[in-house]
């Protein structure tokens, strides 16, 4: 498997890093979260103009046709600057109806996303619990019925991507039938708590679809955690050989050195197991759920990891509120549990080894 990056790949990156370089400010960031939508507009519609929100939508609908690969390289560059606007679902939902919804169905749910128009959420907890792969939320004749939970920037979604038991819904956030009690989590994401009694939704995708719609999610949160894990390393690193104790970097101090180099191969570790997913998602291969799941646990091993040792290293700054390590533990520990942390992936792996 080849995971040197292509030139165009390349200048996604950049250019993702260019944009999104100094957006972690922590003035800007409060403005965000408190404000009335908990979104950040401004940074929403740069990444429109930059072409950026037309990477994975197919040419028919004015995007570029990218797919996982790409889509995870420029979330990866959001985890460094963890900033709140949907860019995850939004790119993820786009991939699965370039690829499954009918080319009507396309041009109509797409319609306006490039432009920074029209915004996804992914739907896919079930409330009560129940196997993300095998969801409870049904729909028959009188339209869809279930509740979803943790649904990430639900409220200020304009469509929501459903997973059900016959397949993945495109369901209108204002329409009849649809109810959303708002939540916050941990990292800060507004989400919502969604109920559908009855509510109209358009099949996009068949049971085949559920499968594929969390696989990419998951891989775009792999991503987003190599991303926030990078950068909180980094800076980690900076600070451990500028903060001086008893005449000497506490960089060389060995507690510090092991803790740090623990740390750098867990990161590692999620870094080449998501590049390797996405490749994986993007050839459609038969081992692409599996090699997911992988990611998942050394995403969830790698928040844990990072996330700990950027705080006990950087001391009581790390909890000062305009020093952005604290933000990117949240990030990570908070999707270090989303969609099944170390112990589901392990369960998951092993029912695969054990069916052959």
């Amino acid at each position: 498997m080849d995971l040197a990056l292509t030139e165009e790949q390349e200048a996604v990156v950049a250019l993702a890093e260019q944009i999104l370089t100094g957006e972690l400010s922590g003035e800007r960031r409060r403005a965000v979260e408190d404000g009335e939508t908990g979104v950040d507009e401004a940074l929403w519609q740069t990444f429109a103009e930059a072409g950026l929100l037309a990477l994975c939508l197919p040419e028919s609908a004015g995007g570029s046709g990218y797919g996982p690969v790409e889509a995870a390289l420029l979330l990866q560059e959001l985890g460094r600057a963890p900033a709140l606007v949907p860019l995850h679902p939004t790119l993820m939902a786009g991939i699965l109806i370039a690829e499954h919804a009918s080319s009507e169905q396309a041009a109509a749910l797409l319609a306006g996303v490039a432009e920074g128009d029209r915004t996804f959420a992914l739907a896919l907890a079930d409330e009560p619990r129940a196997p993300l792969r095998r969801p409870a939320v049904t729909y028959d004749s009188s339209g869809l019925h279930g509740t979803k939970t943790a649904v990430g920037f639900a409220p200020t979604a304009d469509v929501l991507l459903v997973t059900a038991a016959d397949g993945v819904y495109a369901v209108e956030t204002g329409a009849a039938g649809v109810t959303i009690e708002p939540q916050l989590l941990q990292h800060r994401v507004r989400a919502g708590r969604v109920t559908f009694a009855g509510a109209p939704a358009e099949r996009v995708a068949g049971p085949e679809g559920v499968t594929r719609l969390v696989d990419l999610a998951t891989l775009g949160i792999c991503a987003i955690v190599t991303g926030a894990c990078d950068a909180a390393l980094r800076l980690t690193a900076e600070y451990a050989g500028q903060r001086h104790q008893f005449g000497r970097p506490i960089g060389s101090f060995q507690a510090v050195e092991v803790r740090l180099a623990d740390a750098y191969i867990a990161l590692n570790g999620v870094r080449l197991t998501t590049l390797s997913a996405a490749t994986l998602l993007d050839e459609r291969a038969p081992e692409a759920t599996e090699s997911v799941q992988i990611a998942k646990y050394w995403a969830a091993k790698a928040a844990d990891n990072v996330g700990h040792a950027s705080l006990h290293v950087h001391g009581g700054i790390s909890i000062d509120r305009d020093y952005p390590v604290h933000r990117y533990f949240l990030w990570a520990k908070t999707l270090e549990h989303e969609l099944g942390g170390r112990s589901e992936q392990l369960a998951l792996l092993g029912a695969g080894i054990a069916d052959g």
